[in-house]
């Protein structure tokens, strides 16, 4: 599903100082039919749009306006959206972090935790590959991961990882593929440590 609004602030088209703190209105692109030029009028009438203020999301300011209902206690929400083919093969995946107030606090708030994980590591040409399997076996989100690749105590750079700073739900399992020149390891072994918001 696809949302589309578009936005109007009072004082458009007028040639003076604009106070951007207020006057703001939006509306879904499906209920506002006029074009450009007329929403952009300083006599445009914003009659059943919705108002809403810099930094507030589409969907506080619908909550806001009475569009669904406030039924959610403050704090951070938190949403993952999988796009799959029709072989049901992960195409995509995004994670997203939505506060009801316009502050992320309740990220503090997130209990401390511990991953799993396992790496295995072969040689192709000058690369060095490795494969990790992370896991979150708790009941608690893992939060922005960082995946790092060390010999030693030291983090070895440049390295190239399939992906990384991700978040984990609660039992799910990630496949990372990370690649390195071999003449970077120096001859040493190497091994994958984690680090993230809220891990231990």
């Amino acid at each position: 599903m696809v949302l589309s609004f578009v936005i109007h602030h009072k004082s458009f088209a007028q040639v003076q100082t604009l106070d951007l703190d207020s006057g703001w209105h939006t509306q879904s692109t499906v209920l506002a039919n006029d074009e450009g030029k007329t929403v952009s009028s300083r006599a445009f009438a914003t009659k059943d749009w919705h108002p809403t203020q810099p930094g507030w999301t589409i969907l506080n300011t619908l909550i806001k306006s009475g569009v669904y209902p406030d039924y959610l206690p403050e704090g951070v929400y938190f949403m993952k959206l999988r796009l799959t083919d029709a072989d049901d093969a992960l195409v995509s995946d995004n994670f997203y972090w939505i506060p009801t107030e316009e502050k992320l606090t309740g990220l503090e708030k997130l209990p401390a935790i511990t991953l799993k994980h396992t790496e295995t590591f072969r040689v192709e040409g000058a690369e060095t590959v490795g494969t990790v399997t992370i896991t979150n076996p708790t009941a608690h989100l893992a939060f922005f991961v960082r995946a790092i690749l060390q010999k030693g105590k030291e983090e070895v750079l440049p390295v190239f990882w399939s992906d990384n700073y991700f978040s984990l739900l609660p039992g799910e399992t990630k496949t990372l593929e990370v690649r390195v020149s071999t003449e970077q390891l120096a001859g040493q072994k190497p091994v994958v440590r984690l680090e993230g918001w809220n891990l231990k």
